[in-house]
């Protein structure tokens, strides 16, 4: 009787295994702390964005139909000055990487391969 933990040749998914068995070898710890950061930051990010629409679909339905009055003017003043880093009153590529660059500084902590948290966390975030 065979053991039946015996890896079988057609078996698919140890076909899959030994296909991906060059990029398993260059996978770091680091690496795939990064693909699971990175992936978790998508799928929060989608949470946020989904939160923000309710409440903008919310908001404009009740300004619409004259219960409240918002001033959008206002709220994006407010919230570009909340989140611009550079204080040049837009949202731009420099505030991006200066989150980007205290996110990382503070994910790849101790790490013993900060460059390969960095493509982890791209590849999670993109995939």
């Amino acid at each position: 009787m065979s053991n039946p933990n015996t890896p079988k040749e057609d078996d698919k998914v140890n076909a899959l295994i030994e296909k991906c068995t060059p990029i398993l070898k260059k996978m770091t710890f680091s690496s795939f702390m990064g693909y699971c950061g990175g992936l978790t930051a998508q799928k929060v990010g989608r949470g946020m964005a989904i939160v923000i629409g309710l409440a903008f679909f919310g908001l404009q339905g009740l300004a619409y139909n004259g219960l409240i009055s918002v001033d959008w003017k206002k709220v994006q003043d407010s919230a570009v000055s909340a989140i611009d880093t550079n204080n040049d009153g837009t949202i731009d590529a420099d505030d991006l990487k200066t989150y980007w660059s205290k996110l990382k500084t503070i994910m790849s902590n101790n790490l013993p391969d900060a460059s390969g948290f960095s493509l982890g966390f791209f590849y999670g975030l993109t995939h």
